[in-house]
């Protein structure tokens, strides 16, 4: 008997399970996609990788700082340039900082001449809280430290306290304003701009136009030129903020890099919606491809969050008000004050006393750099106090002191110049120089004592 053979099911059903043209063309282009996407992460790990090294950091760092300090000394006096440089380091030490706290990789510090500096840092899928913090982080230190700073200086003033104080609440609160891409700009742009790509662009088109107008008005035209390439960006990142919208479905795990398909997706996503790109290398492409990756995967603070923030933010622009106004104004109204202190307690004949707060008056003077007759008003005060308590020598020398100021700004007010003339002659004929008192006293034309 023989036996037939099975059947191998080889023939007209074996049509079946070869791959049309249709699915050999979608598996090519898998393959091809996967390849593409592979060259751009690879490219991605790249960039981060030359980033990494202390030396190289610390490199950049001193050779733009030195940079910064060149071109600075072409408009900057040596000593301003000096408190300039520490207090822009003590901004960017904050951010600096954060960054290392909330486990920023990468986290890089440069000048930038004629500008300030910066720092840079990367950290996949930030929180919007942090990032935001992040911003706060460089002015709210330097505005804590120049309010201490200022009421330091009210009581003990000093040239160099009271120009690093003006530095850090000048700067910092500039810094401050709600303007992209200032740290202001910054961290409202994380905190509430981000959820909307029409909120982002407009805000970045109406605060970029105002940066510009500002900067043109004041003569700074290279701030200017920023403000202009802010706004002229809205309209790129309205249109990225629409493109991660509609990629959702590549969104994926949160990841520090997406799968080589993902990021192909991406890529050939960019190019379609940016037709005509010039840059189409992977190594090009990896820089749009972690744009779009970080906008899917962005976190914005959530309400409490938000609130937290925004009460910090508005906590510190008070503080910076506060304590500028302190530093304008508490000068003035100090120095009055301790100048009528000093001339009550003169008449009254507390002649200790009076010395103290006319001493006090000609420190805060100093603030006051465009009212000098305010400085020769307190230190006559002084002198005059010095002599009822019979030191002469003292009295002579903050006198002198009072008459070149008054002699250069009050010239016209002959009755006082001979009152300071009489107090002069005064001071010097109890020390024993009597020609030279006689000359004083006929100066101020009256009889010598």
């Amino acid at each position: 008997m023989n036996e037939q053979p099975p059947a191998t099911g080889h023939g007209a059903d074996d049509a079946g399970l070869e791959p049309t043209e249709a699915e050999f063309e979608a598996a090519l282009r898998a393959a091809e996609d996967e390849a593409f996407g592979a060259q751009i992460v690879e490219a991605m790990r790249a960039q981060d990788t030359q980033r990494q090294g202390w030396g190289r950091a610390l490199l950049v760092l001193g050779f733009t700082a030195l940079l910064f300090v060149a071109t600075g000394l072409l408009s900057v006096a040596p000593e301003e340039l000096a408190a300039l440089v520490g207090v822009i380091f003590f901004h960017e030490l904050g951010h600096y900082l954060g960054m290392l706290a909330f486990g920023y990789s990468n986290v890089r510090m440069f000048f930038i001449p004629f500008l300030g500096a910066a720092v840079t840092g990367r950290k996949p899928h930030v929180e919007g809280w942090k990032a935001a913090l992040v911003s706060l982080l460089g002015p709210l230190p330097g505005i804590v430290l120049g309010a201490g700073l200022a009421v330091w200086e009210f009581y003990e003033p000093q040239p160099l306290v009271r120009q690093a104080a003006f530095f850090l609440l000048a700067l910092n609160a500039f810094n401050l304003l709600p303007i992209f891409p200032l740290d202001g700009g910054q961290f409202w742009l994380h905190v509430l701009f981000v959820r909307s790509p029409r909120s982002e662009a407009l805000f970045k088109a109406l605060t970029g136009a105002a940066l510009a107008w500002a900067g043109y008005a004041v003569g700074a035209y290279l701030i200017a030129a920023i403000g202009v390439f802010v706004a002229l960006s809205a309209r790129r990142a309205y249109r990225l903020g629409v493109l991660a919208q509609d990629l959702q479905s590549v969104r994926g795990a949160a990841e520090e890099y997406p799968r080589p398909a993902q990021a192909a997706a991406l890529a050939r996503a960019f190019l379609a919606a940016f037709e005509g790109h010039p840059l189409r290398a992977p190594k090009d492409l990896a820089v749009q491809v972690r744009g779009l990756w970080e906008r899917l995967h962005a976190r914005p603070p959530g309400l409490t969050a938000g609130l937290a923030l925004g009460g910090a933010y508005a906590a510190t622009l008070m503080l910076s008000l506060a304590a500028g106004a302190f530093f304008v104004l508490g000068g003035v109204y100090g120095w009055r004050a301790e100048m009528d202190a000093g001339r009550e307690a003169y008449v009254a004949g507390r002649y200790e006393e009076s010395r103290a707060a006319f001493e006090f008056a000609a420190r805060l003077a100093e603030r006051m750099p465009a009212e000098p007759i305010a400085r020769a008003d307190a230190q006559r005060g002084l002198g005059k106090a010095l002599l009822k308590l019979g030191r002469y020598a003292e009295a002579e020398v903050h006198l002198r002191d009072a008459l070149k100021a008054f002699e250069q700004e009050a010239a016209g007010e002959a009755p006082l110049l001979r009152m300071l003339y009489a107090e002069l002659a005064e001071a010097i004929g109890a020390q024993g120089r009597t020609e030279e008192a006689s000359e004083w006293w006929a100066k101020a034309g009256v009889e010598e004592p």
